[in-house]
């Protein structure tokens, strides 16, 4: 009998102890950590679905666009550059007078380098188009999942 007592008084004294936690305070904080824990997942997951997407199908998408309207602009300051250049051989010749040879070697030098820096656009922008399609989604996920991860672990 003095056995069962002894048990009946640690169940008592446990009792006592459970009872004076107040468990709405801690019930509530596992939640909280449970709903931070699932929003952290969730932000996660989708920062790492928008990066494998943008990565994989718009950048190269974005560059093929953008190839031809930056060379446009390439040859349009080239014509910007050259127009004081024309200006003075139109003004040259209504006077009767050929232009100086100078001229010709500029305006060739500027169109060399427009060609060359046109040409270098669009192998560079290819270039990055062709590796942005063939890097491998894990690669993506795995770098943009741990400095996802690492942003919202330094929230918490």
């Amino acid at each position: 009998m003095r056995a069962m007592r002894f048990s009946s008084l640690s169940v008592a004294a446990g009792a006592i102890i459970l009872l004076s936690i107040p468990w709405s305070s801690v019930v509530a904080s596992a939640l909280e950590s449970l709903i931070s824990f699932f929003h952290a997942i969730t932000l996660v997951a989708l920062i790492v679905a928008v990066t494998c997407v943008a990565i994989r199908w718009v950048l190269p998408l974005v560059l093929e666009i953008l190839t031809g309207p930056l060379q446009d602009c390439i040859a349009a300051a080239a014509g910007l550059v050259l127009l004081p250049e024309y200006a003075l051989t139109t003004i040259m010749r209504r006077m009767g007078r050929s232009p100086f040879h100078i001229a010709y070697d500029l305006g060739d030098a500027i169109a060399w380098a427009v060609r060359t820096l046109c040409v270098t656009v669009r192998i560079t922008f290819d270039g990055l188009s062709r590796t942005a399609r063939s890097i491998h989604p894990a690669i993506v996920a795995v770098i943009s999942g741990a400095l996802a991860l690492g942003h919202v672990l330094g929230q918490l």
